[in-house]
């Protein structure tokens, strides 16, 4: 059996719910810690690895460069239209499918792949592609839709979830996964608002935050982002899912990865973790002062041993 017939995914998911694919803005995105990636990922010529995440395919690339195959998986149809590229320049090597990391065992085993995987990698950080298109709404710098959305397709966004959710509910968004001091008040100010007018652009989010939270060394909204992004997507259900996932389908002694970028969800990981043979590297000077996005980066990796 062929890589192409074990690994025959379709290179671009169709539009699902009337989605259309934005245009894409090419930034310049470097992957934060490349090289500790790899390094812990023990990366071999001819190896089998899944890039959870596929972003803007900076570590699937790496990866690529040094003969092993990869199935790369994201819930941004953007993102997997950015892959055409690598379809194009690895033709036997490279695969992805436009699904979460949460179900690659199934992805991964609906084929009939026979072999267990050599790495896995999730990056749980969100590109710089979906940061700079202001309609995506994820930046609290730039004027656009409030949507939030990993996945387009999915009905619930931001926007939505702010102008109907309860006071109670958005307090506990806010402190759980904000860790937001300010919540009750904001949550308040919120509901206040939008009985005059709909929360509509990320603008207008930002304004009722300001109110509440000064600039420190941190955007005042960057608190109230977070949490409404992560319970948008339901991030940590995902995350925990996928470290379950990925433990199965690896083989023995093989490695699974995984980039943190705040405390929530490196918790996550670092109690997963707990019983295995695992390691923490965190990014060196000299690349937080070349890349900004690694400021607060952690990367976990571990072995799986015998069971």
């Amino acid at each position: 059996m062929t890589i192409q017939e074990m690994l025959s995914f379709s290179s671009v998911a169709e539009s699902q719910n009337g989605y259309t694919s934005v245009s894409i803005k090419q930034n310049v995105h470097v992957p934060v810690m490349k090289q500790a990636v790899i390094d812990a990922l023990k990366v071999r010529d001819g190896g089998f690895y899944i890039d959870g995440t596929f972003g803007a395919g900076g570590h699937t690339r790496s990866i690529l460069e040094l003969g092993a195959v990869v199935l790369a998986l994201d819930r941004d149809q953007d993102a997997v239209n950015r892959a055409a590229e690598f379809e194009k320049e690895y033709p036997n090597t490279f695969f992805i499918q436009r699904a979460s990391f949460s179900n690659m065992d199934k992805i991964w085993g609906k084929k009939g792949a026979p072999m267990k995987v050599d790495g896995i990698l999730l990056d749980l950080g969100f590109s710089s592609n979906q940061i700079e298109n202001a309609d995506r709404g994820f930046s609290f710098m730039k004027d656009g839709d409030l949507d939030m959305r990993f996945d387009i397709s999915q009905e619930l966004n931001a926007k939505s979830w702010l102008n109907n959710a309860v006071k109670d509910e958005m307090v506990r968004v806010f402190q759980e996964y904000g860790q937001e001091k300010n919540a009750l008040l904001i949550a308040n100010e919120i509901i206040r608002s939008r009985k005059a007018n709909p929360i509509s652009t990320t603008f207008d989010l930002v304004k009722i935050i300001e109110k509440y939270n000064e600039f420190d060394r941190k955007h005042a909204a960057t608190r109230i982002f977070q949490a409404i992004r992560i319970h948008v997507n339901d991030e940590f259900t995902h995350i925990r899912k996928a470290l379950v996932e990925a433990k199965k389908i690896l083989k023995e002694h093989g490695r699974l990865a995984v980039l943190t970028f705040h405390s929530l969800e490196d918790k996550i990981v670092k109690d997963f973790f707990a019983n295995e043979v695992s390691f923490l590297q965190l990014p060196t000077q000299s690349e937080v002062e070349e890349n900004s996005r690694a400021r607060s980066a952690k990367l976990r990796w571990m072995i799986k041993t015998e069971e």
